[in-house]
């Protein structure tokens, strides 16, 4: 849900292997945690953050896939954190 207070959950799918690396930004563009970095297999995943030690306001979820041929895909999504 957004906006959510204070745990949310995305899905993301991966039709390749590759190194997954989901950050999290504020309105600033700072990097205020990174939630997952690692290698997965192609498939569907779900991902929680519990954002309860954060300050209410706008964040942004990055996520960042590089395939295994090098190739890179972005995507970003807004969420409002209410507290």
């Amino acid at each position: 849900p957004n906006p959510f207070n204070p745990v949310t959950t995305f899905r993301y799918g991966l039709p390749n292997e590759g190194n997954v690396s989901i950050s999290v930004y504020n309105l600033n563009g700072k990097k205020v945690t990174d939630l997952f970095n690692d290698t997965q297999s192609m498939g569907l995943y779900s991902m929680e953050w519990n954002a309860n030690q954060m300050a209410a306001g706008v964040y942004f979820i990055n996520l960042e896939v590089v395939e295994t041929d090098g190739e890179i895909h972005q995507q970003t999504q807004k969420v409002i954190l209410l507290k």
